[in-house]
This record gives C-alpha cells, structure tokens and sequence, in this order.
C-alpha cells in the first residue's frame, strides 16, 4: 500500500476515534463508511498474498515448521538435523533455507512442537489451508481483544477501526506472508493483559512464551507487582505443556534440545539479514563489525545500548508499576522487541497493545490527539517503509515515545500519582 497511504489511513482513523464521542449521526456514518473503504485495499492485498501460498507453499516459514511437524508425528527427534534433512530431500529447496532451517533442526523449545505438530498430519497444501484458517480466526479475536481492551465504549465502530489498525499493520500482511505466529502471540499477549493479575493470565502468558519464547520479558510486570497467582499460573501452565511435549515427543527428543546449542548451531547470517529487524542487527548492519556464533551476540555497543534501554525501561517500569502498569507493560513488550537479537519485521504487529496505550494516554501527549495520531501513523509508515527492512526505527520510535511520555506520567518531581497516569 506504501507508507504514505498507510501514515494517512492510520492518522484519520485515530482521529475519527477520538471524535467519536458526542459526533452526529452523519458523521458517524461517515467515518464508518472511511473505515470500510479503508479497509478494502488491505484485504485485497491480505487475499492475494494467502492465495499465491494456497497455490504454492512458501518455504519460509511454512515449510520449515512443516518438516519438522512431520518429523514429529513420524517419531523422529525434530531438533537432529537428519531428520528434517531425509524429508527435504523430496522438495526443491534454496540452498539458504537448507542451511538456515533444515541444517538447525527445530529452533523452538518442545512445547512448542505442540502447536506445530497438527500440520505434519496433513500435505503442505492442504497443512497450510487448515493453517490460514485457523490464524484467520485469530486475527478476529485479536480485533475484539483490542477494542475490548482499549476502546471498551467504542463499540462496533471502534471494533471497525481496530480491524482497519491490524490490517494495516505491516506485521500482519508479513506474518500472513510467512505463515507466522505473531497475532497467535498477540491474542496471548492481549488475553495475559486482561487478567493480568491471576492464575488465567499467567497461563495466556506461558502460552506466549511457548509461541513466542522472547515474550517471557512481560514476566517482569507480575514480578515487580508480586502478582504471585499470575507467576504460579505461568509456572504451572509450562510445566504442564512441558510433560505434554516429553510425553507426546519423548524424553530422547526433549534432551535434544537441552543439549543443544541454540546460537551455535544457526548460520550468522541471521543477525545481519534484512529481514532480522532488531537493535543487535541494526548495529552490525551499520557497523559491518565482523561476526561469527555467540560473539555476534557480544558487540560491545549492542550490550552498552541494550543496557541503558533495559535500565530505563526498568526504571520507568518500578516507579509506575502501582499507579500505571500498564504503561510498563508496553513498554516492557517494545523493549523486548527492540532487544531480541532475531525480532523479525513480522513481529511489529506484536507493538499494537502499546500503540494503543499511547493512544489511549493522549491527554497526556503536548499536542493531545493531533500530535497522538501522527506519532502512530508515523511508527505504521516506518514500519512498512522499504518493505518491512527499516522496521527495527519503528521499534525504536515506539519505544522513545513509550520511555519520553512515561517519564512525564511520573509527575513533576518524579513522583508518579494516580492524577498524573489519568489519560
């Protein structure tokens, strides 16, 4: 669609939210009208891109979780390379993706295999229709969490705009692309907002984590808030998921992965490839600083820069974590995006939770929701700019507007109050 025509999409459909309350009649039929226009391009573009998959199977990353579903249901230990490499011989695979996938084995820990290991059941054609069906369905519940969880009075019109919001997130039209898990990981992500506090949303996190193993950051905010029956929630839901995957894959496959190296065993490639949007691959990209295994995750300035965003964003996180938990929770979530060393340019549909709390904090933004909206449409169009390959500024962007506007939600002195975090 092109980032100008998504910043301009984003920006009036803020907008329009933000006018909603004591509007007329005409101009609520208006602004639905926009929203439904709005929408077509992106479903179109959405449908084409599920169609070619239909029609043939991408290797990335369909086919990868595919091979190693199949090794799975076949009995096979799906974190040795051989397995996955007797399959791969009946396909006609680009060398990159032999060296990258197949030569690895599986990247995720057992539990999730879980998830994977249905389409091994199935071919890949028919294994990938059952797939976009499933993540369709996902896709709409994350458009209820969303206006649920941040436009409750909004309404249909605001359940409009927030479908509007996620079809033009770039990270949604990626992760359809590559047949992703991210708005799996974001419907967690939002079920672990709602109930954040107890034994259920500890489970929804641990089956983010489980997606998503990197989202196991957003653990900070029930810890900092000794929100125990969340943490046992967590705690208990991997351990069952756990002894479900050594049961179902057995104990042999389990140490597999125990004793595997997980930075060893991948290409290095992967930190520095334009599809890797994270601040480690920013800085080796930049700085054409020589890399190889684990010493790709030792650049002394990705470590001294992670640091001092992690710093602050702890810091921001333990002054608000009474009065606005919220807010350290996005910016908790933006911070592990950013510093994820294989966050991918899908991964940005997961930033919608802390754009919309952004939005929803507005008032407290200098120039309320003129400078709000423009700011979000801002980190849309950045995050499709060049087809996804600057994304990581995105994230960067997302994560100073979070740090900035929560510095000033700690009120004049630093002390933050109730009054201060009111949107």
């Amino acid at each position: 669609m092109g980032p100008l025509l998504t910043f301009v999409v984003v920006a009036v459909a803020l907008l329009g939210l933000g006018s909603l309350e004591g509007a007329t009649a005409r101009r609520r039929r208006m602004f639905v009208a926009f929203l439904l226009l709005a929408c077509v391009p992106y479903c179109i573009r959405l449908a084409g891109v599920i169609t070619d998959n239909l029609a043939s199977p991408p290797e990335w990353d369909f086919m990868g979780f595919w091979l190693h579903a199949r090794s799975a249901v076949s009995g096979l230990n799906f974190y040795d390379p051989h397995s996955a490499a007797a399959l791969a011989s009946a396909f006609d695979f680009s060398e990159e993706f032999r060296r990258e996938i197949v030569a690895t084995g599986f990247w995720y820990p057992p539990p999730t295999m879980l998830l994977f290991a249905p389409l091994g059941w199935f071919t890949p054609s028919h294994g990938i229709a059952l797939w976009y069906a499933f993540h369709l369905v996902v896709t709409g519940a994350c458009v209820l969490l969303l206006q649920r969880t941040f436009l409750p009075g909004g309404g249909n019109t605001a359940a409009l705009a927030c479908a509007l919001l996620v079809l033009a997130s770039h990270g949604t039209l990626t992760t359809f692309g590559f047949a992703q898990t991210n708005l799996l990981a974001l419907m967690c992500v939002l079920m672990f907002w709602q109930r954040r506090n107890s034994v259920a949303g500890g489970a929804w996190l641990a089956a983010a984590v489980v997606i998503k193993p990197f989202l196991l950051v957003l653990a900070i905010a029930p810890l900092l808030r000794g929100r125990w029956r969340a943490i046992g929630g967590m705690i208990g839901t991997a351990a069952v998921l756990t002894l479900a995957a050594i049961a179902a894959f057995g104990p042999r496959t389990f140490a597999g992965y125990i004793g595997m190296n997980q930075v060893a065993s991948k290409p290095d490639w992967i930190y520095t490839e334009s599809a890797t949007q994270s601040l480690l691959s920013l800085v080796l990209r930049l700085s054409h600083a020589p890399c190889s295994g684990a010493a790709c995750l030792m650049n002394p300035v990705f470590l001294v820069a992670a640091a001092v965003i992690g710093a602050i964003s702890l810091a921001i996180t333990l002054r608000l974590h009474e009065t606005a938990p919220e807010w350290g929770l996005a910016l908790i979530l933006v911070t592990g995006l950013l510093l994820y060393p294989l966050t991918g340019f899908s991964y940005s549909v997961l930033m919608l939770p802390a754009l919309f709390m952004i939005w929803r904090f507005r008032a407290r933004v200098p120039g309320g929701a003129w400078s709000t909206a423009m700011l979000i449409a801002a980190i849309y169009a950045l995050g499709e700019w060049r087809e996804g390959t600057e994304t990581v500024w995105a994230f960067a962007a997302a994560w100073l507007a979070l740090a900035t506007i929560g510095v000033g939600l700690l009120g004049p002195r630093g002390n933050s109050t109730r009054a201060a975090t009111a949107p």
